[in-house]
């Protein structure tokens, strides 16, 4: 299994409208249907106690019932929005203003799709946005605007659908998510992209099969741009995509990154970044490290009394591999027992050094337990840059 380009999915992307000309296609479609953003609704949410970075997805309803959709695009599977928003903030002119709004996607990158929106392909994406026929503007002022619900990716080469499949369902084991194992949704999620009010605690993150992704949601864009030029057939590609979303500015700051300018945000989202944000919002939700999953593993795995004295251990333990548990949450478990039942530290350590040997053998012996390594595998990959921010 080997991770392979990290980048940016989609993202939307806001600029002040005096750095747009408009065509008189552009003035129809754009300019002259503006919609303001509603200051009753900004009220409401100070009022609960959001700040003003908070306010990014105040928009998002009216933008998706009024954007205007390029319909020649999206009958070439590739869906683009577009939407001039009047801004006026009593409170704080400086954002206030009337801003062009885009919401882009790799898919405007054609046969470069798989590569992501990065440094290297940013201006392959300005020129197919120019290209459209509704405005044009400046490659400077393109990189200058300003970035939200930013949808980072990275993809996994060398996985069966069987194994995805697999491996989705021990991650669901860890912590339950939204599962899919049917022929034309394979995936599992947690949170809910549009619906994240915790999300620096709780982000948006999936796991899907990207195959099956193609197949079945995007066919269009994948005979129409991905066949021809990779001479590849969807059902031969062996890649898992992982996904997450960073909401806005102050989530960013959050990730170290300390504008939402697009040409920062490119330069700062490197690949090993972008795999780490990815392996942190998978461990928020996994919390692989914390004494609360510690917690939920005592509570008994296959009925086994988690009591030192009870514990067979060899069965227990593949018992604990079987359920998807990596080698520090198992010693974890165990050093939690341990040390309720009054067990010394010296003891405990030389018990810590068993476990740890069982461990190992049964992973890299049983026969049974097949599934189980490529799946540590799988986690490995997953979580491999997590601790990097």
């Amino acid at each position: 299994m080997e991770v392979v380009n990290p980048a940016i999915d989609s993202l939307k992307l806001r600029v002040r409208v005096d750095k747009v000309n408009f065509t008189p296609e552009g003035k129809r479609l754009l300019l002259d249907k503006k919609v303001l953003l509603s200051l009753e609704d900004i009220k409401e949410l100070l009022n609960e106690g959001m700040d003003l970075e908070d306010l990014e997805d105040q928009s998002e309803e009216d933008f998706k019932r009024y954007a205007h959709i390029p319909e020649d695009l999206e009958e070439q599977g590739i869906k683009v929005r577009f939407l001039v928003v009047s801004r006026h903030f009593t409170f704080n002119p400086e954002l206030s203003g009337d801003y062009l709004e885009m919401l882009l996607n790799s898919k405007l990158l054609k046969e470069r799709y798989f590569e992501g929106i990065t440094l290297e392909t940013v201006k392959a994406l300005w020129q197919e946005v120019n290209s459209l026929g509704l405005f044009e503007i400046s490659f400077e002022d393109f990189l200058s605007g300003e970035v939200v619900d930013i949808d980072i990716k990275m993809d996994i080469e060398g996985i069966s659908s069987s194994d995805f499949g697999r491996f989705i369902y021990l991650l669901n084991n860890l912590k339950e998510g939204e599962l899919h194992l049917s022929t034309n949704n394979l995936g599992l999620q947690y949170s809910y992209r549009h619906k994240m009010k915790q999300y620096i605690s709780k982000p948006f993150v999936k796991l899907y099969y990207k195959p099956t992704e193609l197949l079945n949601s995007s066919p269009t864009f994948y005979y129409n741009f991905l066949q021809p030029f990779h001479g590849k057939r969807a059902y031969k590609l062996k890649l898992a995509r992982v996904e997450g979303t960073i909401k806005n500015l102050k989530h960013l700051r959050s990730l170290g990154i300390q504008s939402n300018k697009f040409h920062v945000v490119l330069e700062k989202l490197t690949p090993t970044k972008i795999c780490a944000i990815l392996g942190s919002f998978l461990d928020k939700h996994l919390k692989l490290r914390s004494s609360e999953k510690v917690r939920d593993i005592l509570k008994g795995v296959g009925g086994v009394s988690s009591k030192p004295s009870d514990i067979d251990l060899f069965l227990l333990v593949k018992q604990y591999i079987k359920s998807g548990y990596t080698l520090e949450m198992v010693l974890s478990a165990f050093k939690f027992s341990y040390e309720r039942h009054g067990v010394s530290k010296a003891s405990t350590y030389r018990k810590l050094r068993k476990v740890k040997k069982v461990y190992r053998y049964l992973l890299e012996n049983d026969e049974d337990l097949k599934v189980e390594r490529g799946f540590m595998e799988f986690l490995e990959v997953l979580l491999r840059f997590a601790h990097i921010q």
